[in-house]
């Protein structure tokens, strides 16, 4: 067991140096590092600018914002023949992480929204020395056996679904989606796409009739509908209240990615989050008829897709699939709008209801 060859120990920053021989540098054609030559000036720039390509920005960025948290402790062992020096075995990129920020405090040239000089000389203060763990025993790869512990059978990371979670919240306290990223090293623009697919999934999650389907496994469709313009636009997205408005279609995209209990085999129109591309290609090329389809279980989404350039009767145009949505909406109106707004309802279903007379009196003049 490696914790009885593992010690709690304060060091500070300047005995610790990034292991050039790293796991991630692998290359069986490179020749290791000597021992002797670790602490070597050179070599430490070398690694570093080595396992800058790793993402130590993101992590660098996550200690700015959130200090550095003593819950995941670096690794180090002595370096033979020096002293007290220490070469890490674990916990590279936070070493690195460390130092870059230390140089960067010291050059004054961090710039960022809600930090100031007095909260930068404090979280500097607080990293000039870290309680690491120090390596007690013989084994000659211990950083690989170390690494291999953490990186194959490490921590489970989060769901997509669990990660906008906690994202929705920082962002709903005022946090911009740049500061919240740079708490967990990710970009704002992928802090922005969780915090809106979230939006959208819990507003499935709200719906009077769709709201008890609303899983969290969804969160990959809504992610691809989101990314796809088409389906996007199609939904009705309003960036201001980060909601879809298209109240309509979005109905119907909600009755796509849930078991329709009213086909024989209670099956799913949508999913996978590749059908998503070809919902948006569908949509783009107004193939309606092939929409209808779908609607009715005649073609699968995948079938539909496959014939998206074969020539239409209607141009297209699929008059039973506009009626379906038609009796839809009318059907799917919330009990909300006829107690809040009888007259506005009133004025538009009757004037539904000219037009439907409207037609069923040409139609009886044709046949």
């Amino acid at each position: 067991m490696y914790n009885d060859e593992l010690e709690a120990r304060p060091l500070s920053l300047g005995q610790l140096f990034l292991d050039p021989n790293n796991p991630r540098f692998s290359n069986e054609r490179e020749k290791p590092t000597p021992e002797a030559k670790i602490p070597d000036v050179k070599i430490q720039e070398k690694t570093q600018k080595r396992i800058e390509e790793f993402g130590v920005k993101e992590v660098r960025d996550s200690i700015l914002r959130n200090g550095f948290l003593p819950m995941d402790r670096i690794v180090v062992r002595p370096i033979n023949g020096h002293g007290e020096k220490y070469v890490v075995v674990e916990g590279n990129r936070r070493l690195a992480a460390l130092k870059s920020l230390h140089r960067l405090i010291q050059d004054g040239e961090i710039n960022e929204e809600g930090i100031d000089e007095e909260y930068l000389e404090k979280l500097k203060d607080s990293t000039q020395t870290l309680e690491v763990l120090l390596y007690k025993g013989t084994s000659n790869d211990i950083s690989w056996r170390l690494q291999g512990i953490r990186h194959i059978s490490g921590i489970k990371e989060w769901s997509p679904a669990q990660q906008a979670i906690l994202v929705a919240r920082l962002v709903d306290e005022g946090k911009s989606f740049t500061e919240v990223g740079q708490q967990f090293g990710l970009s704002g623009k992928a802090i922005g796409r969780l915090y809106r697919v979230h939006k959208a999934l819990n507003q499935m999650r709200s719906d009077d009739e769709y709201g008890d389907k609303a899983q969290n496994d969804q969160f990959t469709l809504f992610d691809e509908a989101y990314k796809h313009k088409e389906v996007r636009n199609c939904l009705g997205w309003n960036e201001d209240d980060y909601k879809y408005k298209n109240t309509s279609d979005l109905k119907q995209f909600y009755s796509w990615i849930v078991p329709d209990e009213e086909h024989e085999d209670k099956q799913r129109r949508i999913k996978d989050p590749r059908h998503m591309r070809y919902l948006a290609e569908l949509l783009e090329k107004k193939r309606t008829d092939l929409l209808g389809n779908i609607e009715r279980h005649e073609m699968t989404i995948e079938e539909a897709w496959g014939n998206i350039n074969a020539i239409s009767s209607n141009n297209g145009y699929d008059w039973t699939a506009e009626i379906d949505k038609a009796k839809k909406a009318v059907n799917g109106l919330p009990f909300q709008i006829f107690q809040e707004q009888p007259e506005p309802l009133k004025a538009a279903l009757d004037e539904l209801l000219s037009l439907v007379e409207k037609a069923l009196t040409n139609l009886v003049q044709l046949v």
